[in-house]
């Protein structure tokens, strides 16, 4: 039974981890083309930012939930294990493979394809968020997304000194 609760910790912060991982890189890019498109006087919202940050949010408490189910499950794995062999078990075994699944392996696998994984991880996440608006604390008061006044331009400067 402890092993089934270690596995769901692993995988729920693998999970976790993994698409805030994608979830951020695929967001810094379309960040950078949203806001390109602001400066050449193109349209362009970046209303998408709110519900990112939802997802964000689920992703880092399935992480944070993921690890905590790790470390409450971990003591009762080494039950009848004396203190030295503890202290190696936890030194060799768990920590190289906390490091392993919560941080190396999400950046790989989600820095290599992220728009893959993306696309897999949003439609399991959406439900998700809107199951969450019950326990998730909503402000009636939240600000507007970010976006540009209507009218409103972007003026670049040329380098000081330079002319244009």
């Amino acid at each position: 039974m402890i092993w089934i609760v270690f596995s769901i910790g692993i995988l729920l912060a693998v999970v976790g981890a993994t698409s805030s991982t994608a979830l951020v890189s695929m967001s810094r890019l379309e960040l950078v083309q949203a806001v390109s498109r602001q400066l050449r006087g193109g349209p362009g919202s970046l209303a998408w930012l709110a519900e990112m940050e939802t997802y964000l949010g689920i992703t880092a408490a399935l992480t944070a939930l993921g690890m905590t189910i790790l470390g409450v499950a971990t003591p009762a794995l080494f039950t009848g294990v004396s203190l030295l062999g503890f202290f190696a078990l936890m030194i060799l075994v768990v920590i190289p493979v906390v490091l392993f699944g919560g941080y190396l392996l999400p950046r790989w696998v989600a820095r290599s394809r992220p728009e893959a994984f993306r696309a897999a991880v949003v439609p399991v996440l959406r439900p998700v968020s809107a199951s969450s608006l019950c326990s998730f604390p909503h402000a009636p008061g939240r600000p507007a997304p970010i976006s540009a006044p209507s009218g409103a331009r972007v003026r670049l400067r040329s380098p000081a000194g330079m002319k244009s």
